[in-house]
């Protein structure tokens, strides 16, 4: 925030100083002039002024980090696809339609030439170089087999004149495949673009946690954006609505840890538990002072840790029909970037369904990886689940849209173990014997709410991958 606000500031005082030198100079000509020629004067002079704001912001983004280990500057401005039409994603649309306060205070962003724009789809982000002579070279990965990594070999973009550029990328998903090098006066840097769980640019730091670029991304704007694109599903949480709820949230990361969060609203304080999945332990602030308030269309939780973390406050959004509690990270300090993270009601301890009460035929409802939903076509996929007196219980899945995914009576056995924390269901979990494409093993629960949960892993390019399928009972 402190960083945004010198940037602002400074920018700001040059728009002023050059308004007022231009006022001095018309207030020393007194020559009468047509009017025609006047006007023209007046669109060359207004053109003339808008170029310099330009230059004076993005000498304002660099003066942001002189003396600082920062090389360069990033805003990133999401994932965007056409999904069903080969036509480029226009980035100035992007920034023109979602983003207009970030270009109202950095002018040069919608003035970056097309020459300059690299890719057509995928994550977006504007790359800004500390150094105006700066050599930028940009290169395209391809998965090498052998060596299990990306080779990037494929030159995208090379100059010498360190000027801002527009960067599409992972536009197959996959991250990082493109590689960004950086050399200058001030140092040399090379960097891999990509987002983090929270949908935000992947943060970059020294041996010391120093930042090495200087993220100036627009995610409240982003945010405000979704929020509006979502108000027929989303509404503004009440305080009364929260006190005396608890919301769970919990993520397999990357690295093969298991994380989770839980909150719970007293009537004055909160009591956060939670578990980083490094010492396997549960950690819990019992009583730290909670208020929700409104600014600039968000509901505002501001949560008082005290010595602990002092006062962070987040955005949050609810959906009440699957009750789902959207937290945004702290927005005050902007020491951590805004993503949404989706918490669950929790409702208690309730019992388990007994795996008996599996048996039947099911209809998917919705998918989920990563925390994105997705609804489901009626009767596209479907699983039948029944009894033989001689195997024991046994499950077919069909499946309309991906038909090689389909098998028949392949053999579920029981564990005593929960799928995943908050899943409603953590005394058992059936595992299917029989392994799918791309070497996926399945694993199935069913919830208190009688949702049958399809867990799918696999690995893509060495990574795990985990993704769940959701299942109603068919006619329901």
């Amino acid at each position: 925030m402190k960083k945004r606000t010198r940037i602002f500031a400074a920018l700001l005082s040059g728009i002023l100083l050059l308004a007022g030198c231009a006022s001095s100079a018309d207030n020393r000509n007194t020559t009468t002039v047509p009017p025609t020629v006047r006007q023209e004067e007046n669109t060359v002079a207004a053109e003339q002024a808008d170029a310099v704001s330009a230059e004076a912001s993005l000498v304002s983004l660099r003066q942001a980090m002189v003396e600082t280990p920062q090389l360069f500057a990033v805003a990133y401005f999401g994932y965007h696809d056409t999904m069903d039409s080969d036509e480029p994603v226009d980035p100035y649309a992007v920034m023109r339609e979602q983003t207009p306060e970030l270009c109202k205070d950095l002018p040069f962003l919608p003035e970056i030439p097309a020459e300059r724009v690299i890719g057509n789809h995928g994550d977006l982000f504007c790359i800004v170089p500390l150094d105006a002579d700066a050599t930028v070279a940009v290169s395209k990965g391809t998965w090498n087999e052998t060596s299990e990594q990306y080779l990037y070999e494929k030159s995208l973009y090379f100059a010498d004149s360190g000027e801002p550029i527009l960067l599409f990328c992972n536009d197959a998903g996959f991250e990082p495949d493109t590689q960004m090098c950086i050399s200058g006066p001030s140092g040399e840097i090379v960097w891999y673009p990509q987002a983090d769980d929270n949908l935000c640019a992947m943060p970059m730091c020294n041996d010391n946690w120093d930042d090495l670029f200087f993220d100036f991304s627009p995610y409240r704007e982003l945010l405000l954006a979704e929020y509006h694109s979502m108000n027929g599903e989303w509404m503004k949480p009440t305080a009364e609505m929260l006190t005396g709820t608890t919301w769970v949230w919990d993520r397999y990361l990357e690295d093969g840890r298991e994380v989770s969060y839980r909150l719970t609203f007293g009537e004055d304080t909160l009591s956060v538990r939670w578990n980083d999945g490094i010492d396997e332990e549960d950690h819990e602030y019992p009583d730290a002072a909670w208020e929700l308030m409104e600014e600039e269309g968000f509901a505002v939780l501001s949560i008082d840790f005290r010595e602990f973390a002092g006062v962070l406050r987040y955005d949050l959004m609810y959906n009440e029909e699957f009750e789902l509690l959207y937290v945004g990270m702290d927005v005050v300090q902007e020491e951590l970037p805004i993503g949404w993270e989706p918490l669950y009601r929790y409702l208690g301890e309730p019992e388990p369904p007994e795996p008996v009460e599996m048996l039947g035929d099911w209809e998917l409802a919705w998918t989920e990886v990563e925390g994105d939903r997705q609804e489901a076509e009626p009767g596209s996929c479907t699983i039948e689940i029944l009894m033989s007196a001689s195997s024991g219980m046994l499950m077919s899945y069909t499946s309309r849209e991906f038909p090689r995914d389909n098998f028949e009576n392949e053999l579920l056995t029981f564990d005593n173990r929960e799928m995943y924390y908050g899943c409603s269901n953590d005394a058992w979990v059936a595992d299917l014997d029989y392994v799918g494409p791309w070497d996926t093993t399945y694993t199935m629960t069913l919830t208190v709410e009688d949702i049958l949960i399809k867990q799918n892993y696999f690995m893509v390019d060495g990574a795990p991958m985990v993704s769940y399928e959701y299942f109603r009972r068919a006619g329901e």
